[in-house]
């Protein structure tokens, strides 16, 4: 257990299948509105982000993604224990392990509608409070957000970027589409390693 002063923290979880451009972007504003931004790579993403990129390089990638950001760690709670992430894990093991925490979990309006087939949806609703992030496409769902026991809304339009496109560029060198989108070190890191070509 880890005691110290309390803190109210932005949960910012995420496969990170590459980090991009929109991902630094809303971690920029949470840092304005929160103590502490951890960002949460998930140990096992979903099987249809193709490639696959194993978490060593996705967390390698976050950590230059959000480097010199201040109030800002990277977590990977998620990988120590790894197999299959679950929101609700991660949820109860943070909130153990740091008790005087004010944790939020940070969802993109693109999840809201299918956060129902979360794993304990209804439970995770009502331990943590959710904020709510605009994405691009994805306007808010007012009749979803009523599942949530406490949830709250970052009023920001975003930069228009999505892991998905930036892995089909890479597979089709399209490198200049792709390079305008990432952070300069995460796409050196991903040009070294080969990651989506």
């Amino acid at each position: 257990m880890s005691l110290g002063l309390k803190k109210k923290v932005a949960l910012f979880g995420g496969t990170f299948n590459p980090p991009h451009l929109g991902h630094v972007h809303v971690v920029q504003q949470l840092a304005k509105r929160f103590d502490e931004v951890w960002v949460v790579v998930a140990a096992d993403p979903n099987k249809t982000e193709k490639p696959y990129v194993p978490p060593e390089h996705r967390l390698r990638m976050a950590e230059l993604a959000f480097s010199g950001l201040k109030n800002v760690k990277i977590v990977d709670v998620e990988l120590r224990r790894s197999g299959v992430s679950y929101t609700i894990d991660t949820v109860r093991e943070l909130k153990a392990a740091y008790p005087k925490h004010e944790f939020w979990w940070v969802i993109g309006s693109d999840l809201v509608k299918d956060f129902p087939r979360w794993k304990q949806a209804d439970v995770l609703a009502k331990t943590v409070p959710f904020l709510v992030v605009f994405r691009p496409g994805f306007p808010l769902d007012a009749a979803g957000l009523k599942r949530f026991l406490q949830v709250d809304v970052l009023e920001d339009k975003g930069v228009d970027a999505s892991s998905t496109q930036l892995r089909a560029w890479l597979h089709a060198f399209r490198k200049k589409d792709a390079k305008k989108r990432v952070p300069s070190a995460v796409y050196d890191y991903l040009e070294e390693n080969r990651l989506y070509a």
